[in-house]
């Protein structure tokens, strides 16, 4: 009688702790990551994601009004990285965006320091999301292909692998 209800409770344990490590694992609403996952609901709307970096991008579709950046986010509750997402900077912020989030990880070895930043989440035609750092930047952009985030190699270059 006793065995059957430590095998019932390891049985429990086992059966709904996976449930529980999916809810620990899915990235927190300050990352590159859930933007994405959630951006039908999340366009056009203020957001705000936690920046450990920024590159600037190598394409530079509007390079006489705008920078583009690729930022890259850090999800504090796992404590691993949160992925990257397009900002698009009016070219006269570029250089205080940059000097705010710098291009490097601070201590990356150990709990890398984030900072916070705010922009409107924003989707091209083909539905890239992007964060939108002027309200101006959707007119200029339309349907302009914007580089992917995820394929940038900036993370590689951002940590040192490159």
């Amino acid at each position: 009688m006793k065995t059957n209800s430590i095998l019932s409770a390891i049985l429990i344990t086992l059966v709904t702790s996976p449930g529980l490590w999916a809810a620990e694992r899915s990235p927190s609403k300050e990352t590159a990551l859930y933007l994405r996952l959630h951006a039908t609901e999340l366009v056009e709307k203020t957001v705000k994601v936690d920046v450990i970096a920024v590159r600037p991008a190598k394409m530079q579709p509007l390079a006489d009004k705008f920078q583009i950046f690729h930022v890259m986010t850090q999800d504090t509750r796992n404590k691993r990285f949160g992925g990257e997402i397009i900002a698009v900077v009016p070219k006269a912020q570029a250089a205080e965006f940059v000097k705010r989030y710098g291009v490097y990880v601070e201590h990356p070895r150990r709990d890398p320091r984030t900072k916070s930043l705010a922009a409107t989440l924003r989707s091209t035609k083909k539905n890239a999301v992007y964060l939108d750092l002027d309200s101006t930047a959707a007119a200029a952009i339309g349907d302009l292909r914007l580089p992917d985030g995820s394929e940038s190699g900036a993370r590689r270059k951002l940590f040192g692998k490159e």
